[in-house]
């Protein structure tokens, strides 16, 4: 077990790194934002990214789980890398024209030139994404962190030295765009190790046939994910105050940490299990070890997050988060639920299964929002903490029906 173990946080430990660099200067980065510029402006910089990234998340198809997934499986990748770019170029139409049309109709009074800026910058990050999972499933990550690396200095100095030297909002936004526009070069540059190629787009385009059907579940399941995950932050507001959502934000913020936590294992797992597909008897038993390794690890994190967390949160943030710091302790419980619920996830997608991960993440939404909105006014914010614990465990019991449905009970893959 040791030994495995050993493998896997060897095998995981640059995609921790790549999370760790992604989180921490995005953080600095809007840090320098909010520090350098009028409230007003800084406000309509977060709303814009926060816009048009849920727009760019309803065009993403659900690609990255799906790239990686083909990436680890397929020993040409030629078809996987077109099947990107073409998607991109058709959602990058569909994309521009409905940030556009959102900007302008429900957000008149935002300055329409750096808006322009923002929405491209959230395209190219999303496209860049998408190519980190073809050296995810290649278990190439180490080229990725060392890419990421490479744009993240870049965007550092473009940043930190506007901010010493000329504070602008448009030479800061316009170095966020260079440095994400050199990543996708570098990204695109560096896949010529798998001798790809670039078809005609007119012949390409009967390899969307063969995979726009399938991924649409993997859309849905995204969108799923994203509103059960925020919903709980819009209903606070509606039902409490201001003061309440700042708290839970803080906690909930922390508490989500955790998945980085455990991400040097999630990641490596959709390799694995994508690549022995159509081995069940191998399923499974890569998916105990897997289990058994993250249930141990989760439990020892909601144990920190219980008696330790809650301390720091109070010495970083200051007392005033006080209410901040119980809500993490009871969070804490939900840790288990989630890590688990991100495997049995990760096991169904690898396996071709999206359709019941989509249905396990709309019946998580229906109940989180029905569970939030009975809870939060007779319990506040502690409601919407328990919300998300019924929510985390509803979907990993759902999932776990399903892989005993087709892989235990069956003893065999359906429909793969």
């Amino acid at each position: 077990m040791f030994k495995y173990l050993k493998s896997l946080l060897n095998s995981g430990k640059y995609y921790f790194f790549c999370d760790i660099l992604e989180r921490s200067i995005s953080f600095i980065v809007f840090l320098v934002f909010a520090k350098a510029l009028s409230t007003s402006v800084y406000g309509q910089i977060v709303t814009l990214f926060a816009v048009t990234s849920i727009i760019a998340t309803l065009f993403d198809f659900g690609l990255p789980v799906y790239i990686q997934r083909e990436s680890a499986r397929s020993n040409n990748l030629n078809t996987v890398y077109n099947q990107i770019l073409l998607l991109k170029l058709l959602s990058l139409i569909v994309y521009l024209i409905i940030s556009v049309a959102v900007v302008n109709i429900f957000m008149p009074s935002i300055n329409h030139y750096f808006a322009l800026i923002i929405i491209c910058i959230t395209f190219i990050v999303n496209t860049g994404n998408s190519l980190k999972f073809i050296f995810y499933g290649r278990d190439n990550s180490k080229q990725v962190f060392y890419s990421s690396g490479t744009a993240k200095i870049i965007l550092l100095a473009a940043i930190g030295g506007t901010y010493v030297f000329y504070p602008n909002v448009y030479i800061f936004l316009l170095g966020y765009l260079f440095a994400n526009v050199f990543l996708t070069i570098r990204l695109l540059y560096s896949l010529k190790v798998y001798h790809l190629n670039i078809i005609p787009v007119f012949s390409g385009i009967k390899y969307l046939k063969t995979i726009f059907i399938s991924i649409i579940p993997l859309g849905f399941a995204s969108i799923f994910n994203i509103l059960y995950d925020r919903i709980d932050i819009i209903l606070l507001n509606f039902f409490l105050d201001y003061h309440i959502v700042a708290q839970y934000f803080v906690a909930y913020t922390i508490y989500k940490l955790s998945v980085i936590a455990l991400s040097i294992f999630i990641y490596p797992a959709l390799n694995r299990f994508s690549r022995e597909s159509n081995n069940s008897s191998v399923l499974l038993f890569l998916l105990k070890k897997l289990s058994t390794i993250i249930l141990f690890c989760s439990i020892l994190l909601s144990i920190l997050y219980y008696f330790v967390i809650p301390k720091l949160v109070i010495f970083t943030f200051g007392t005033k988060y006080m209410e901040a710091s119980k809500l993490i302790a009871y969070l804490g419980i939900a840790i288990t639920f989630i890590s688990l619920n991100n495997l049995t996830g990760v096991f169904l997608n690898a396996v071709g299964k999206f359709k019941e991960v989509m249905i396990a993440t709309l019946i998580g939404l229906i109940i989180n929002i029905l569970a939030n909105v009975l809870a939060i006014p007779t319990f506040k914010a502690i409601g919407a903490v328990f919300a998300s614990i019924l929510t985390e465990f509803l979907i990993l019991t759902i999932e776990t029906v399903f892989i005993y449905y087709y892989f235990i009970n069956k003893k065999k893959i359906i429909g793969t």
